[in-house]
């Protein structure tokens, strides 16, 4: 990665120039430059093991260039689909090495909101059991039917073996559910403990997180054989959208004042579509801490062993977690009775 000198530089030039991109975590050399398939694993299913890519450029990563980046970087962006088992066993793989390498490193989790940090506290304190809070904040279904405990609660337990603060991250959903249906000044006009509760985007984004969201919603609309959505209907889902990527972006950035250290790292499990390409967290992360290296990793559930064309630039490494082993071709050998 570059230096912290022309990382600040870029960071401070993004303020005034919108286009100019996050710094390359692959700036360094990679332990094998080669990019040939090569070095993908022949049975790619262990989570420090499955075939992995700069989303620049293509290279293959090995998970020791994944963690060198890592070590780079303030803020490890985990993009994620929720049912995605493979990707979280990545996920803890690599929250297990940031807590073991960089003590006050902190987790921070899209599927708890922060009406629910006590719960998470207590928890953690051995206050409370899995159970109850698993009840008290009703994340039974986070990623599926009873999988909490497969899922996001070997992350928190990863946490709390070493000791390292989990920050519910997210908007409360009525908040969330106001910003779509009345707007931001209904949420701006509650009291100040109410407002604790939740962050605003300064505006709203009008250029490709937009049109990403435009085109979803599209997509869903002709699927059911209907027209594409006017511009209002994209603003009333975008509203909330912004609203929980303003959240947990503030969320980061003040987990990232409370570091003991400056080589502790924040680590944030989200959506894939707040992130992936820029996503509105991660701008809104870039805007509250300009100064911060973000590092953005995106899990994807499907098979490829060379990076996609839909893939390029999605994140700053991108995995394959739904992987087929290698086809191996077995050597000719010479029939010596011949």
């Amino acid at each position: 990665m570059r230096s912290a000198t022309r990382t600040v530089g870029c960071c401070v030039l993004s303020i005034a120039l919108a286009g100019c991109s996050r710094p390359d975590p692959f700036a360094f050399v990679p332990k094998d430059p080669s990019p040939s398939e090569h070095l993908l694993p022949q049975e790619p299913w262990a989570p420090r093991a499955l075939p992995m890519f700069s989303g620049r450029d293509g290279r293959v990563v090995t998970w020791a260039d994944l963690m060198d980046a890592v070590a780079s970087s303030d803020v490890v962006v985990l993009g994620e689909q929720h049912d995605d088992a493979n990707g979280h066993a990545v996920e803890l793989a690599v929250l297990e090495n940031v807590l073991a390498t960089y003590p006050g490193s902190v987790l921070a989790l899209e599927m708890l909101e922060r009406d629910e940090q006590a719960a998470v506290d207590a928890l953690l304190a051995g206050e409370l059991s899995e159970s109850e809070f698993i009840e008290r904040t009703g994340s039974a279904r986070w990623s599926g039917a009873q999988s909490w405990e497969e899922s996001y609660g070997r992350l928190v337990e990863c946490a709390r073996r070493h000791d390292a603060a989990v920050v519910a991250a997210n908007a409360p959903r009525e908040y969330v559910r106001l910003a779509g249906r009345e707007g931001y000044e209904s949420l701006r006009a509650l009291p100040a403990e109410q407002q604790a509760s939740f962050d605003l985007p300064s505006s709203l984004d009008d250029g490709a997180y937009r049109a990403r969201l435009r085109q979803l919603m599209t997509d869903a609309r002709a699927a059911r054989g209907e027209g594409p959505p006017s511009e209002e209907e994209v603003e009333a889902v975008l509203r909330p959208q912004m609203t929980w990527d303003a959240t947990m972006a503030a969320s980061v950035a003040r987990a990232l004042d409370r570091r003991p250290n400056g080589v502790a790292k924040v680590v944030l499990v989200v959506g894939q579509f707040h992130s992936d390409f820029d996503g509105g967290t991660v701008l809104e992360i870039a805007r509250r801490a300009p100064f911060a290296r973000i590092l953005t990793i995106s899990l994807v559930p499907e098979p490829f062993r060379s990076l996609r064309g839909e893939d390029r630039r999605r994140a700053d490494i991108v995995v394959s977690t739904r992987t087929a082993p290698a086809t191996v071709v077995e050597p000719t050998t010479t029939d010596d009775a011949s």
